[in-house]
């Protein structure tokens, strides 16, 4: 899953064109990473959803945990306690919206997943301007409620095929991200990335009593470690280096590829096809998603693109 709002240690970039090209190369080569998380699933034989939350999570906790502790050393457990109730919530909304993202991928399509999920900016949006009374723009309204439609028509095709399940749970990840991504917006000020290795222990507490059978192949366990470890963890922590050079908009723009590519590689590899439905319902939302960037992007001010990170 894509997190947008991990804010970043600070840093002072050595050249601030330089810092841009490398950060727009980063936050490509991190959404082409997120966009593998389907596929992984996908390749997993006997694990179920619980067991691959169960791996996956600690994959998180060791990954984001040896990120913390390289970047803080013995200062480790202070920046931990730093965080406050913001990193507690946006842990634990980190935590329930992967709960819910893994079993809709057992429970519909990677397309569907993918595309309902593109749309939690908006929701980030909005619950900001609900919570913070921060001013949303007319331009977000406006793509937001097209990607409502977009996300309606995927929801109600799952009524009608069987598949609402996997589509609730899929929107529920994206409304929980956004609530993630507001709690740290609340907790700005502070280096909130213990929240993710927070996340992932939460997530592994929740899920290990509901596993089943905690010997599965070694092949399954090594998926779900490489997803929690490099595509979770790793991925974050990246993205969120790269977002002090890349203004927001464009960092909107530039992280749809996930969106693109992940209902991609399911259908290269497996053949998984989306319904003519899903394609509607994802173009409805991929265009209200770039459409707003695009606007967003024209209408910033060049300046924004470097300096402090955005919030």
């Amino acid at each position: 899953m894509s997190n947008l709002a991990l804010e970043p240690m600070p840093r002072q970039w050595p050249d601030p064109g330089a810092a841009y090209r490398r950060g727009v190369v980063l936050v490509l080569l991190t959404a082409t990473f997120w966009s593998f998380s389907g596929l992984i699933v996908r390749g997993i034989e006997v694990a179920g959803p619980w067991e691959v939350l169960f791996y996956r999570s600690l994959g998180v906790t060791l990954g984001a945990g040896l990120i913390v502790l390289w970047r803080h050393g013995g200062r480790a457990p202070r920046v931990l306690g730093a965080i406050g109730w913001p990193g507690l919530l946006a842990a634990f909304c980190l935590a329930t919206a992967s709960v819910s993202f893994f079993h809709a991928l057992f429970q519909t399509t990677v397309a569907n997943v993918s595309f309902i999920f593109a749309a939690h900016p908006f929701y980030a949006a909005l619950l900001a301007w609900l919570v913070l009374r921060e001013r949303v723009a007319r331009r977000t309204w406006v793509a937001a409620g097209l990607a409502l439609v977009g996300v309606l028509l995927m929801v109600v095709e799952g009524l009608a095929v069987g598949g609402l399940s996997g589509n609730l749970l899929a929107l529920l990840a994206s409304m929980l991200s956004a609530g993630y991504a507001v709690a740290l917006r609340c907790g700005r000020r502070r280096d909130m990335t213990p929240a993710v290795a927070l996340s992932g222990a939460f997530a592994l507490l929740a899920s290990a009593p509901m596993v089943s059978e905690f010997a599965v192949p070694w092949q399954d366990i090594a998926l779900c470690l490489l997803q929690g470890m490099v595509i979770s963890a790793f991925c974050n922590s990246v993205f969120a280096f790269a977002a002090r050079a890349v203004p927001a908009a464009e960092l909107t723009l530039l992280t749809l590829l996930e969106t693109v590519l992940a209902p991609t590689w399911v259908f290269l590899v497996i053949a998984e096809r989306p319904s003519p439905t899903t394609l509607i319902g994802g173009t409805v939302i991929l265009a209200a998603v770039m459409g707003h960037a695009l606007w967003s992007l024209k209408s910033a001010a060049p300046s924004r693109a470097f300096g402090r990170p955005p919030g």
